[in-house]
């Protein structure tokens, strides 16, 4: 592998070749160009046709800053390489991970056995497309309440028949998450949906919009939009569903195989303390490698948990170490990619030498320009939160436990027999969700989902989101599948959507008041270099 420095000399400051523009600094040529574009269209995954002037200016933003790298203190000199490391730690890990994805994919053959062994699983029952608007019941809802809830819902449904555009209306007045997708849920199929639910979709047409339908969260409005027949098995079309699943089965097992290597050769080791709190440079962890022990230092991890865009202000201990644990395992990512000749790719000299420039001159805006912006004053930031109260709320949330079972062909079908038992007996509160974790191991899981938003929940699959939504706080869910994994969840507590006082929003208030500060600090900053530099393009 070519050292950063080394490439940086060898690539981007190669001959001159034809000029293709001038500025007070130098020159840029074709082969500067060609490099830049080149780094470009790795980073975007395809080539952009862009005017020369679009490329000529970041090159020359680059240079300028680049070269007052050296004159920056130690500080931020050393962020840079830390920064610089992650990154390259990063790509290492997306670089590990597609190889062994790419070794777990099936042959043809195995695709074709993996659907003869059971060809009825890839039928595809009916499908409807519905759009939907839900609104949901207040905590605690009375029974006038409920009533107040279903007479505006049928005030709904007779503007939707009387012609109103349906998406427009799911945009305007539901409730789930769907109305920023104009209300579509998809296409579904009713085991997809809750009884209820399902028994209206089953009787519906293509343009149909149903009646007010009540579950135990709220009440739904749904038109069809379409509707998809039921097909017999295809091995064409299930192949790719195959080639899904049971390389996926096999990319889990490799990858846990992977991590449980990795993680033996580094033999971790964390000092007891906290680790967001005490001097930058002392080490929250430690780890084998070549020469005896390294470390990562406080300042290490909390760039790392920063350039992910969290905040573990507020992580419990747990969460901290999950993600310092994260952190570590990332070295062993790089050493699997450096043992598999992962960073020496075609192209990744032009790649790493880019991309250390680019790093370089972000380094000295964030000195330069973003430690000098001046913070909020009260004023300022009591005024934002009065322009836009209604932005700033902390969304309906739904805390979560869970049990969590896998599908496997090595189980017995009597293990999932069982657990629909189970979580019939959780639903109907014949049973404590305690017992039924118990009563599942160690096959099951037991899962501490915490509380979760509606976003979260989607993300889980339409069935858990399904039924979540019609589980009243304290009860728990049937069982529920979701790919090779069954769930059954209980909800613990349902919080609606709540607007958070000034006090509470202060520091989303900071932060889009200093983002949006610092975007205009570095754009000024950005366009006084390339003014001073007098760019000009070549005839």
């Amino acid at each position: 592998m070519i050292p950063i420095s080394v490439a940086v000399t060898a690539i981007l400051m190669a001959a001159p070749g034809t000029v293709v523009a001038t500025y007070r600094g130098g020159q840029v040529s074709d082969q500067d160009l060609a490099s830049w574009r080149r780094f470009r269209e790795i980073g975007a995954g395809k080539a952009a046709d862009v005017p020369l002037r679009d490329d000529v200016e970041p090159i020359v933003l680059l240079r300028v800053l680049d070269a007052r790298f050296d004159s920056l203190p130690a500080a931020p000199r050393r962020e840079h390489a830390i920064r610089m490391r992650h990154w390259k730690m990063a790509l290492a890990e997306e670089r590990v991970r597609d190889v062994v994805r790419l070794e777990a994919a099936p042959t043809e053959a195995e695709i074709r056995q993996a659907f003869e062994a059971d060809p009825a699983a890839y039928a595809l029952p009916r499908h409807w497309q519905i759009e939907n608007i839900l609104k949901r019941f207040p905590e605690r809802a009375t029974a006038e309440g409920r009533a107040r809830l279903r007479r505006a819902m049928e005030a709904i449904r007779e503007r939707a028949v009387a012609g109103e555009d349906f998406a427009r209306l799911a945009k305007e007045e539901s409730e789930s998450e769907t109305r920023l997708l104009g209300g579509s849920a998809g296409a579904v199929s009713l085991d997809q949906l809750s009884p209820e639910v399902a028994r209206v979709v089953s009787g519906l047409a293509k343009g149909d919009i149903s009646p007010v339908i009540e579950t135990r969260d709220g009440l739904s409005l749904l038109r069809c939009v379409g509707i998809i027949e039921a097909q017999a098995p295809s091995l064409d079309r299930a192949r790719r569903i195959v080639s899904l699943r049971v390389g996926g089965e096999r990319f889990d097992r490799a990858w846990e195989s992977l991590v449980s290597r990795l993680d033996a050769e580094l033999q971790a080791a964390y000092p007891a303390g906290d680790s967001r709190r005490g001097p930058a440079e002392e080490a929250v962890a430690t780890f084998a490698d070549a020469g005896g022990r390294s470390s990562v230092t406080r300042e290490d991890f909390l760039l790392h948990v920063s350039a992910l865009g969290l905040d573990l202000g507020a992580a419990g201990p747990d969460e901290v170490h999950r993600r310092l644990v994260d952190r570590v395992r990332r070295e062993g990512f790089l050493r699997e990619a450096q043992r598999r000749g992962l960073l020496a790719l075609k192209d990744d000299d032009v790649l790493f030498a880019w991309k250390e420039r680019e790093l370089r001159a972000r380094a000295v805006e964030r000195w330069e320009v973003e430690a000098h912006l001046p913070e909020p004053t009260e004023a300022e930031l009591r005024a934002a939160y009065a322009a836009q109260p209604a932005a700033y709320v902390d969304p309906p949330r739904v805390t979560l436990r869970a049990v969590k079972l896998p599908l496997r062909r090595d189980r017995p079908l009597s293990l999932y027999e069982k657990a629909r038992r189970v979580g019939r007996r959780l639903a109907a509160g014949q049973m404590r969700f305690e017992e039924a974790a118990r009563a599942l191991g160690p096959d099951a899981e037991p899962v501490e989902l915490g509380p979760l938003t509606a976003d979260a929940v989607w993300m889980m699959g339409l069935n858990v989101d399904s039924a979540v939504n019609t589980t009243a706080p304290g009860r728990t869910t049937p069982l529920v599948q979701e790919g090779r994994t069954l769930w059954i969840l209980h909800v613990v507590a349902k919080e609606p959507e709540r607007r958070l006082s000034f006090e509470e929003a202060r520091g989303q208030v900071r932060a889009a008041l200093v983002d949006a500060a610092r975007r205009r600090a570095v754009a000024e900053f950005r366009k006084r270099i390339l003014e001073e530099q007098q760019v000009s393009l070549a005839p």
